[in-house]
């Protein structure tokens, strides 16, 4: 495997290198494996680049790194598209570890932002959870070869409460930080009623009930969580929506769900008048957009052993943070919920920016690109 790794390096480096003598660009490059298609974070940048400087290019280049053979192909296509971009661009933005972007040497020129896909770190990553068993797949000795989150020359974060914990999994000093959060949070802001309206509009059964959303992390090892909850929900008072990570399928045995799969998670927090989530970055985002949060960790032993996590939700959000299903379902049922804790959550672990993300990123790439 190591030995496989080092041969890519080299003929990514000699590729990278005939790449290199074509001349630089005043252009844009946007990378991710997260999604096929651009996400908010990309488009709203892209928007703002060019409300100020029409001239200048803008390339994206989105493949999910999905297994088989015809999707190896094409992402191996999109990986040398991504070589060729990174090496005649000004600035470079992902929103992931790029093969690319941390293997190769690159022009002096090239700026790199990592805009990064979550708005903290509540649960450990990157170097930080190395050799662990939900690390899927991050070894120490792979992590080395493969030069992992290594170029970035700023990373966008949440409020500086997460700091050290996105200095940590980086490998990273603090200095490189921007603490400016997403401009997903600006398009929800902007476009929280339309969106409500759009979804109310397709499903006008949600309008008669609570809304509540239910979007968990990524997990190596699933268990039945989601089937207690929803042996656990009432169903006759709240609507389910289910919201699966793009990495993961989740599955249940019943026609009382809601998956409004033409939707992402962040639009449905649009509607939803609570979010139940875990070790996710949504909660982050839900708390920009004052979404009530409750934390169902029904696998809290074996996910902080086996992954780790970076704050104690459970002193964070005290009345809000559930190891079982019934708990959770009695306290929505209660209609009580801890407001003063929600505010200090907000006030600890959000930006001071909310809402002018857009602008204060693109301020950064516009310094890195040529005047004209």
């Amino acid at each position: 495997m190591i030995f496989l790794l080092h041969i890519l390096k080299f003929f990514m480096r000699l590729l990278y290198a005939c790449f290199k003598l074509f001349p630089t660009q005043n252009k844009v490059v946007f990378l991710s494996r997260q999604l096929n298609q651009p996400p908010v974070d990309f488009l709203m940048l892209e928007a703002e680049i060019h409300r100020r400087n029409p001239a200048i290019k803008v390339v994206m280049v989105c493949k999910r790194a999905d297994g088989g053979f015809v999707h190896g192909i094409r992402f191996a296509w999109a990986t040398i598209r991504s070589m060729f971009h990174l090496a005649t661009a000004r600035v470079c933005i992902l929103d992931t570890y790029s093969l690319p972007v941390s293997l190769l040497r690159h022009k002096p020129t090239l700026y790199v932002i990592q805009i990064w896909h979550a708005m903290g770190k509540i649960k450990k990553s990157g170097y930080s959870n190395l050799d662990t068993k939900e690390a899927v797949g991050r070894s120490s000795k792979v992590a080395k070869v493969m030069n992992m989150h290594k170029g970035y020359d700023l990373i966008i974060a949440g409020g500086r409460a997460w700091n050290p914990f996105y200095a940590e999994s980086f490998g990273v000093k603090e200095d490189v930080l921007y603490n400016v959060g997403l401009p997903r949070i600006d398009y929800m802001i902007q476009n929280r009623q339309h969106l409500r309206k759009k979804i109310l509009d397709k499903y006008p059964d949600l309008k008669t009930k609570t809304t509540i959303v239910y979007a968990p992390t990524h997990r190596k090892v699933v268990d039945d969580g989601l089937k207690n909850l929803v042996e656990n929900f009432d169903f006759d008072t709240f609507n389910l929506i289910i919201k699966s990570h793009p990495n993961q399928q989740l599955n249940v045995e019943t026609d009382r769900l809601y998956t409004l799969s033409e939707f992402t998670t962040l639009e449905c927090l649009s509607i939803a008048d609570y979010l139940i989530t875990d070790y996710s970055g949504t909660s982050i985002e839900a708390a920009a957009l004052n979404v009530k949060t409750y934390y169902y960790l029904y696998d809290y032993d074996y996910y902080t052993s086996e992954n780790g996590v970076n704050i104690d939700l459970f002193a964070e959000m005290p009345g809000c943070v559930f190891r079982e299903a019934d708990g959770l379902t009695l306290a929505l049922a209660s209609g009580s919920y801890n407001a003063r804790a929600f505010a200090q959550y907000k006030s600890k672990f959000l930006p001071d920016t909310v809402g002018r993300s857009t602008a204060l990123i693109t301020d950064k790439i516009m310094e890195n690109l040529e005047a004209s």
